[in-house]
């Protein structure tokens, strides 16, 4: 082989070599390329308005008011009270709950009064509501916290009273109860009842 022929061949191979070297370059830049794409995950949640009476039957049972006293007094309130009267104490109440997932104004009302239900003279049906913790009422808290303090109940429809401003659905902070009391004159006539208690909550 001749000194011209060796070059050629040297070209020829070093040609070789670096058409080699880009391919292999080219190659390992479109394999370490990357590319994105995003996706998405969607959930729509819906708001729930929801009250409950977890416990919806207070039941004083039968009794009468006891000879020669003008009237008996009947409660509920701690382990239930009753006096001049052979009814057996009731320490129990109506227990509403806020099961939703929105805070409420809560409305409540009777469809019978005192003379509806008793009769007689100086007959009376009446409740007190009252926040199981601080803070179940955000706002105005029409007739909870009031102790021994009793609200003639009201049978004026379609809702009655506000009773709880903002009545919240927090765990903790999403239960109030009712407790009621009764007083039975000695002359009524009426044979006793039953009362219907409707809560209202509307979504704030």
């Amino acid at each position: 082989m001749n000194k011209r022929n060796i070059i050629i061949s040297v070209i020829l191979l070093f040609s070789i070599i670096a058409a080699l070297f880009l391919i292999f370059e080219t190659f390992t830049t479109v394999e370490a390329a990357g590319t994105n794409s995003n996706g998405t995950v969607i959930i729509t949640i819906s708001a729930v308005t929801e009250i409950n009476f977890t416990v919806n039957t207070l039941n004083f049972g039968t009794g009468s008011v006891d000879g020669g006293e003008p009237q008996a007094e009947v409660t509920s309130l701690a382990s239930g009270q009753v006096t001049n009267g052979s009814w057996t104490p009731n320490g129990g109440n109506l227990t509403l709950e806020n099961i939703g997932s929105t805070t409420v104004n809560l409305d409540m009302v009777s469809n019978a009064s005192a003379d509806d239900l008793i009769g007689g003279t100086g007959d009376l049906f009446q409740w007190n509501i009252t926040e199981t913790a601080s803070g179940t009422c955000v706002g105005v808290a029409n007739l909870t916290d009031n102790g021994n303090t009793w609200y003639d109940v009201n049978t004026t429809g379609p809702v009655g009273t506000r009773v709880c401003t903002n009545f919240l659905p927090t765990s903790g902070l999403d239960v109030l109860y009712m407790d009621f009391k009764m007083v039975i004159p000695s002359d009524t006539s009426k044979p006793g009842g039953q009362a219907l208690i409707t809560a209202t909550g509307t979504s704030v």
